[in-house]
Order: structure tokens, then C-alpha cells, then sequence
């Protein structure tokens, strides 16, 4: 399957993704290709993940989430080079000598500083209200207690399918197909129990079938994670008793052609080797992202990333002078080159 190209611009590891497209809602009864981006997937966890929902959907506890991945690796108990941003709003000023409000901690995150990079590129005004509230009202990340994981949920129910061996098949099954009529093979099927939001996943076999455990009945959401070429699918209220077989799931490609359209969603659910696959450039040029990036950080998270070219300068600099960690102060000497991976 071929995915969007992305666009790279290689000085030094410098990396831009692809802009994305604005999200579309389609309903389900006119789904079609139409080489739009798709709905979100609210079930979908790796979108979850692409938009910093995971802890939540807005406000101070989201702003949490994206300071962690944004902020921290400078900003924390560890280092002495940078400001501490706990009891921000409790000064009267900032460093720059303005006054400490909501519009100008956003203009100084947007625009950056002569040591740090401008984030109006990465971060949405919605993303920057939430991390705003975070620093107003509950900063700062504490790493000897980080946060409950919120997808987390203790029952004293028996988790389905969590049983003998002899429980592994015997349970709802179903096939999955396109609108065309092509079997699908290795999808993923869910069944996500209303009870306590446990998800059992199964794949289809080369015919397009599936089979779950043998589950605790009751009511559950019917749902295909990461469909990537294909529109969401979910059905709620699907009632599960022992070996229940389940309506075909017919799936609905989201492009006309092989190539799919640049969106956050799509964008969530790709691989490490479709990421890479998907940028243009030389061999010699990804090489050069793959020795000096890849070893730290996923491409995903590399991609994912806006900064102009001075903020990827200073984003660079921090990444190898740190010698990839934010527990030390920066090493102004750098860090040991890393060796070829291949001669």
C-alpha cells in the first residue's frame, strides 16, 4: 500500500512533514472515496495519541500530556540551562520583562527566543490554551509520580476472553470485506466490553474471517482499529452470548486511488517503515535521518513535528549537545557520533 509522500528538507536531519488537511466529517450512509480526509475515530487510540487526547480531550489535564512531549524534555527538575516553569504564574514578570498573562506565555511559546524554538507551527491555539491552563493551574510534571494511565479501568468483572487456553477461539466471528466484495486480510476487530471498556482484538485470516475467545456476554462495541485506507468503523450496542456470528463488517476505501490523502488520521496509524517508505528524497538522505534520529526517536514523532528552519536549528542542537537525554546538562563538547549501521 503506498501513502501519502511527505515533504522533507534535508539540512543536517532537518525534517518537515506534509501539511495535513483539515478533518471532514462524513456521514456513514455516504461514505465513499472521495480523496478527503477522514472522520476521526473517537475509539482509535493511535489518533489519540496523534492529537495528545489520550488523558483527555481538552483543558488543563490535555495541556499535561502535551507538555510532557513538547516542553519537558528542556523544562524539568533536571536541568540548570532553562527556566523552571513551576509557579510561573505566581511572577509578576517574565524573563522578558512583560507581564506573566495567558496572551503573552502563548506568544512567547508561539514565537520562541534566541535558546528556544517558536512553536506556532506545531502547536494549535487550542493546543496552546490547554498547555497555558496546565502551567496556570497545575505545573509541574512530577517524574517520581506521573499521572494514572486514564484508559485504565479495575472491575471486578472477569476480563473477557481472560481465561484457559481452551477459550482462545469458539466466540463471536464475523468476516470483514470491502465495497467491493474483496476479503480482507489481517484487520484488526475489536470488541470493546461496555462494562469496563476492555478490547479483545483479533485478525482476519487470508478468507477475511475472524474469531474472538469465548467472552462474558453482553453488550459490546463492534470496532476495527486503525482501518487506515478504509473509512471508521464502529457499531455500539452489539449483544455478545457465546458463539454469536456478527453481520459481514463491509469497509469503504477512503481514496479513489493507492494514494491516501494527508490527514492527522491517517497519519496516526502509520508504521515506522511507511513513514520512511513515504518521504521523498535520496537513499543517501534518509540514511542520514535514520542513523542520526532513528535511535532515539520513533519517525512518527520525528514527522509528526512543524518548526521553521531556526527552530529545527535549536531543536538540533539541543538534541545532540543533550546527548539525548534531559536527565544531564548540555555537553557544549556534544555527544559521541553514532556508528553506520551499515558500511
Amino acid at each position: 500500500m503506498r501513502l501519502y509522500r511527505a515533504t522533507t528538507v534535508f539540512g543536517g536531519a532537518l525534517i518537515v512533514a506534509a501539511a495535513l488537511m483539515s478533518r471532514s466529517i462524513t456521514p456513514a450512509a455516504a461514505q465513499q472515496a472521495t480523496d478527503r480526509s477522514p472522520p476521526m475515530d473517537e475509539l482509535q487510540r493511535a489518533d489519540q495519541i496523534y492529537q495528545f487526547k489520550k488523558a483527555a480531550v481538552s483543558g488543563a489535564e490535555r495541556g499535561r500530556e502535551i507538555f510532557y512531549y513538547k516542553c519537558w524534555f528542556c523544562h524539568n527538575e533536571f536541568t540548570k540551562d532553562v527556566p523552571k516553569l513551576e509557579g510561573l504564574f505566581t511572577h509578576a514578570t517574565l524573563w522578558s520583562g512583560q507581564l506573566v498573562t495567558d496572551d503573552t506565555v502563548k506568544n512567547q511559546i508561539r514565537n520562541g527566543s534566541a535558546d528556544m524554538a517558536a512553536y506556532k507551527y506545531a502547536l494549535s491555539e487550542d493546543d496552546l490554551n490547554d498547555l497555558v491552563a496546565f502551567l496556570r493551574e497545575k505545573c509541574c510534571w512530577n517524574s517520581d509520580a506521573p499521572p494514572l494511565n486514564p484508559a485504565y479501568r479495575a472491575s471486578a468483572v472477569p476480563a473477557p476472553g481472560a481465561a484457559q487456553s481452551d477459550r482462545l477461539r469458539g466466540g463471536p466471528h464475523g468476516i470483514v470485506k470491502s465495497a467491493e466484495g474483496y476479503l480482507l486480510e489481517g484487520m484488526m476487530v475489536q470488541l470493546i466490553a461496555k462494562n469496563n471498556t476492555i478490547r479483545t482484538t483479533v485478525f482476519t485470516d487470508g478468507d477475511g474471517r475472524y474469531e474472538f475467545p469465548q467472552l462474558v456476554s453482553g453488550a459490546y462495541t463492534l470496532h476495527i482499529a486503525q482501518p487506515r485506507e478504509f473509512f471508521a468503523y464502529a457499531r455500539d450496542g452489539v449483544d455478545i452470548d457465546g458463539a454469536t456470528a456478527l453481520p459481514d463488517i463491509v469497509l469503504k476505501r477512503i481514496a479513489k486511488s493507492d494514494v491516501l490523502p494527508p490527514s492527522a488520521e491517517i497519519a496516526a496509524q502509520m508504521t515506522g517503515s511507511e513513514w520512511l517508505m513515504s518521504l521523498s528524497g535520496s537513499g543517501a538522505e534518509k540514511r542520514l535521518l535514520t542513523v542520526n534520529c532513528n535511535w532515539c526517536h520513533s519517525y512518527q514523532q520525528i514527522f509528526r513535528n512543524r518548526y521553521d528552519e531556526a527552530g529545527w536549528s535549536k531543536i538540533l542542537h539541543r538534541m545532540i549537545h543533550g546527548a539525548g537525554s534531559p536527565l544531564i546538562n548540555v555537553n557544549s563538547r556534544g555527544r559521541r557520533a553514532a556508528p553506520p549501521m551499515w558500511s
